[in-house]
């Protein structure tokens, strides 16, 4: 557990669960003030939403034998994912602009 300014943070709880928590008396305040009588709480840690992202910026360049694309799911079980291939001499010119690593967007796509 730990206290940040007016929040307590609990550890090792899970996304999508709910918890009976014990506030016992002498918890202190800020102000040096102490919690008087304890207090029983019921709390739900709401899920996160479903998200999808890459690992890094909006480039992947791979390399070696067996290239992987690292990607992070969050309450997501599948995907769908469109992979493009930019030429050498298209990424030489986004290397040499102001949008080098910046996100795609669907007309720089096409």
């Amino acid at each position: 557990m730990n206290v940040e300014e007016a929040q307590i943070c609990v550890d090792c709880v899970h996304h999508g669960a709910r918890y009976q928590i014990a506030v016992r008396p002498g918890v202190p305040a800020a102000d040096g003030e102490t919690l008087e009588k304890g207090a029983n709480l019921t709390v739900y840690v709401r899920d996160r939403a479903p998200s999808v992202r890459f690992m890094g910026r909006a480039y992947v360049l791979p390399g070696g034998d067996d290239p992987t694309i690292p990607v992070v799911t969050v309450n997501t079980k599948e995907l769908s994912v469109e992979i493009y291939r930019v030429n050498d001499w298209a990424l030489a010119e986004l290397v040499r602009g102001d949008n080098f690593l910046d996100q795609l967007n669907s007309w720089r796509v096409d």
